[in-house]
């Protein structure tokens, strides 16, 4: 009973790193989003910001990656809070 007791507080701190570490990707992926998006792109679909060639397409990428990580950091706090009932 008692090894029960530690796999449980053990999947409680993995669900809790988890949610963390998607939380961070998310954040992290919606601000390099969010800054390309204003940046003025030629008819290549190409901007030079000095150090990087961005292209338009990662600029969509980026915004779904965010999205992904963000509804996994969702999925992962619903089964958190639900782990946390037991």
């Amino acid at each position: 009973m008692h090894s029960v007791l530690v796999m449980m507080k053990v999947v409680k701190v993995l669900y809790a790193i988890g949610f963390v570490i998607s939380l961070v990707i998310s954040v992290s992926c919606l601000s390099v989003w969010w800054e390309s998006m204003g940046q003025p792109y030629n008819a290549m679909g190409r901007y030079w910001d000095g150090t990087v060639i961005w292209q338009e397409q990662a600029v969509t990428a980026y915004g779904l990656l965010s999205l992904a990580a963000l509804a996994f950091s969702v999925v992962m706090a619903i089964f958190w809070r639900k782990i946390m009932r037991l």
